[in-house]
């Protein structure tokens, strides 16, 4: 078994040698325990930082087709623009290379080109680089990129106090195992196989949750009813009116076994909303989320995020 990092283990204290300190930051070294049977190599070795730039504005006529990077396809054909409407420099993007957005890393903001985009230039605010492909698989990086494990690193060695910030040099000083190319590829193959075979259950599980909804709206004898426009005058009862909507929330479905009722007529008090505090013009660091901004694994949605303009200047 090889150590990450050659120290003396004390139970209070951990000594680190002077030539290994890259930040004055506890959190980049109090936990960096990992182990494993290939030697690890830190990502400055094996990686290459790739900040070629473009003034797009200089050929205002030509249409560029720019990339975008998100937490759930990695990269992407965002949108074609013309130079004209472009106004700061542009990163070149070519296949087998990486990008990552270095605010949002840590929740799997990263992705590789292959050959299915066709875009060639990405935002500035992205961190591009490439791998010594003679040592590192660039697959296999990604996808060791992706893993928990690899993002409690990402998160230990970022910076910043509001807005936690992965610049290539801190991710360059991050130590990696690393096995043969070989090894490195069938790794990737096999990782891809049991991919496919999840995604398999996935949909099992999927047909399987419908059936349930059908099962439990059968046994409840509910006939889900179109909604329709009546022509017309149509009146209703001040005393029925609970909110400024002609269609009737009884209307939307009907029971041949059961008795229709609000959910509200079953509470002991009415639901309440949450904080209703006004918004400030005032431009911080403090960004106002809604509930329905967050996807069930604690990201934000596609439209928080590009909102920070981080696709689009």
């Amino acid at each position: 078994m090889i150590s990450s990092m050659n120290k003396t283990e004390y139970k209070y204290l951990q000594l680190v040698d002077f030539k290994n300190w890259v930040n004055w930051d506890v959190k980049s070294y109090a936990t960096n325990n990992l182990k494993s049977n290939y030697y690890f190599v830190k990502l400055s070795s094996v990686l290459k930082e790739q900040s070629e730039k473009i003034k797009l504005k200089d050929y205002p006529d030509k249409e560029f087709g720019i990339l975008g990077v998100n937490n759930k396809i990695g990269i992407f054909d965002a949108y074609l623009e013309k130079g004209s409407n472009i106004n700061q420099p542009y990163k070149i993007m070519k296949t087998n290379w990486i990008a990552y957005n270095p605010y949002r890393v840590n929740v799997g903001s990263v992705g590789i080109k292959t050959d299915n985009e066709k875009y060639d230039y990405i935002s500035n605010a992205y961190v591009v680089f490439s791998c010594f492909e003679e040592k590192l698989n660039p697959d296999f990086f990604l996808r060791l990129f992706k893993t928990n494990t690899f993002n409690n690193l990402v998160k230990k060695s970022t910076k910043g106090s509001v807005r936690q910030n992965l610049s290539f040099d801190l991710l360059g000083n991050i130590q990696i195992p690393l096995p043969s190319i070989p090894i490195q590829k069938k790794l990737v193959r096999t990782y891809n196989t049991k991919l496919l075979e999840a995604k398999k259950l996935e949909k099992k599980v999927n047909e399987l949750n419908e059936k349930i909804e059908k099962y439990l709206i059968e046994e409840l004898g509910m006939e889900i009813k179109e909604k329709q426009k009546k022509k017309g005058l149509q009146f209703v009862n001040f005393i029925n009116l609970d909110r400024w909507d002609y269609w009737n929330k009884k209307e939307l479905f009907s029971s041949n076994k059961f008795d229709i009722v609000n959910f509200g007529e079953l509470l002991l008090d009415k639901p309440k909303y949450g904080s209703n505090s006004k918004a400030s013009k005032k431009i911080t660091d403090t960004r106002y989320i809604r509930i329905t901004d967050i996807n069930e694994d604690g990201s934000l949605n596609e439209e928080v995020v590009s909102s920070e303009k981080f696709d689009k200047q």
